[in-house]
């Protein structure tokens, strides 16, 4: 969890959604700081954001990012999935794939099941439709190769 909160309020809120583990203290985040060492990231900088943000995509992760001002439209932009609150300025809202509509973040969880509805139904487009070619392919090459031959 990375926030611009103080630290106690971050603690709290990690404790209430089940996060265990260490908090980075606030402040700048120096280049040695490696994203699995702490749970939390708390009192983080805008700048820091988006380096934690490139950090945990390097270590081959998939990163959510949700936030509402200017200053957090470039870790918006690099995360995979950016999300902006319905109060965000403009810039977020620009920057982010995602706008929610309404107060709150109840919104993240209905759009990431619509997310995986809408690629299971791409995929199984996509499989039935090469399943579909090669059976037709292998029956016409079936014609082909039982017809007599015509030539004499």
């Amino acid at each position: 969890m990375v926030t611009g909160d103080a630290s106690a309020t971050a603690a709290i809120v990690a404790r209430a959604v089940g996060l265990d583990g260490a908090v980075c203290p606030p402040g700048p985040i120096g280049d040695s700081v490696k994203p699995e060492q702490f749970a939390v990231f708390a009192g983080v900088l805008p700048e820091d954001k988006y380096k934690l943000v490139k950090a945990f995509q390097a270590g081959g992760h998939n990163v959510a990012m949700c936030g509402d001002g200017a200053n957090d439209a470039p870790a918006l932009r690099q995360a995979q999935m950016g999300i902006a609150v319905s109060t965000a300025t403009d810039v977020a809202k620009s920057a982010a794939g995602i706008v929610l509509t309404e107060p709150g973040l109840g919104g993240i969880v209905a759009a990431v099941k619509e997310g995986r509805m809408t690629f299971q139904r791409i995929l199984t487009y996509t499989l039935s439709s090469v399943n579909q070619k090669r059976s037709c392919r292998c029956f016409s090459w079936r014609l082909v190769s039982s017809s007599p031959d015509t030539r004499s």
